[in-house]
């Protein structure tokens, strides 16, 4: 039946579906974290140390870098140049890896800051404080790694692929789903 639909339609209906399916095993991810770490104090500071290196997958990988890439990616395709659009891709890439890797290391130095300006009542409980502090900063470099996924998966979207980068989310909650369970079968944790 879909395929007398026309391309847009059928493109829409593809993504749509896998952007159904992440949100659903985003739903699925966060109850096997509270699952494994239980509903309180380690679950918490989990959730705020992924929520901070998350603020820079929203504010460069999905926000202002695809809005100011992309745009300019396809004017390079339109134009038919192929190998000037990936020339760029690449500048891209490596500037932003310089420039997280940098912001990385200063999270990882910051973070007693960050979590106390995030999440200021840690402070009243030092375990708790301690252990998104040491979360915090295992968890920086995912900022790095999903800003530079992103700068692709819209390379890749100005290139005409989009069911890969849509599905992408669902694989990393597949993995932070199986890494829970895993940690919760082989792991003492408190």
């Amino acid at each position: 039946m879909s395929k007398g639909l026309p391309p847009l339609i059928r493109a829409v209906k593809v993504l749509s579906s896998l952007t159904m399916a992440s949100r659903v095993l985003g739903l699925a991810r966060d109850q096997a974290i509270v699952f494994s770490l239980g509903a309180g104090t380690l679950s918490d500071a989990f959730f705020v140390a992924f929520g901070i290196p998350n603020l820079l997958r929203r504010l460069f990988g999905e926000g202002a870098l695809n809005a100011a890439t992309v745009p300019v990616i396809s004017a390079k395709l339109e134009g038919e140049d192929v190998k000037g659009a990936w020339e760029l891709v690449n500048r891209l890439f490596n500037l932003l890896a310089l420039t997280l890797a940098a912001a990385v290391a200063m999270g990882i130095a910051l973070a007693p800051y960050l979590i106390r300006l995030m999440a200021w009542g840690f402070a009243a409980r030092p375990d708790q404080f301690a252990a998104a502090v040491r979360l915090l900063r295992i968890m920086f470099p995912y900022g790095l790694l999903v800003c530079l996924a992103a700068l692709e998966m819209g390379a890749l979207n100005s290139f005409g692929h989009f069911s890969s980068p849509a599905a992408a989310p669902i694989a990393l909650n597949v993995c932070m789903i199986s890494s829970a369970l895993i940690a919760f079968k082989l792991l003492d944790l408190p």
